[in-house]
């Protein structure tokens, strides 16, 4: 579906342009400011590119998005939260990180 094509391979090309600017960062000693601009780019997608764009016009929200997209990014974010607090994020951590990724671009072929 779009919501599929949208939520898994347009979003993967934009990170690709993403992991391209932070990695410099992280390679240098520096992963604060890759997670800084992780979550500053988070949050002027949700918020000002959601926002635009349903100004323009209402955005119906599928039944995969609430029921499925939804849940796993709440708890992507508080797992991302989760270890953030403890002020170190693994390399196990990032191999948790990724399972979760593929189970946000697998699940809806496997779930319904």
């Amino acid at each position: 579906t779009e919501t599929t094509f949208g939520m898994t391979l347009l979003a993967l090309v934009v990170s690709v342009e993403e992991v391209a600017r932070e990695l410099p960062a992280a390679l240098r000693g520096r992963p604060d400011i890759s997670f800084g601009n992780v979550l500053g780019s988070a949050l002027a997608f949700f918020g000002f590119n959601a926002g635009i764009i349903a100004l323009v016009r209402p955005v119906p929200v599928a039944h995969t998005t609430r029921y499925f997209y939804l849940p796993v990014c709440g708890g992507a974010v508080l797992l991302i939260s989760l270890l953030m607090g403890r002020q170190h994020i693994s390399r196990w951590n990032g191999v948790l990180l990724l399972l979760v990724y593929a189970v946000f671009v697998a699940g809806p072929s496997l779930v319904g």
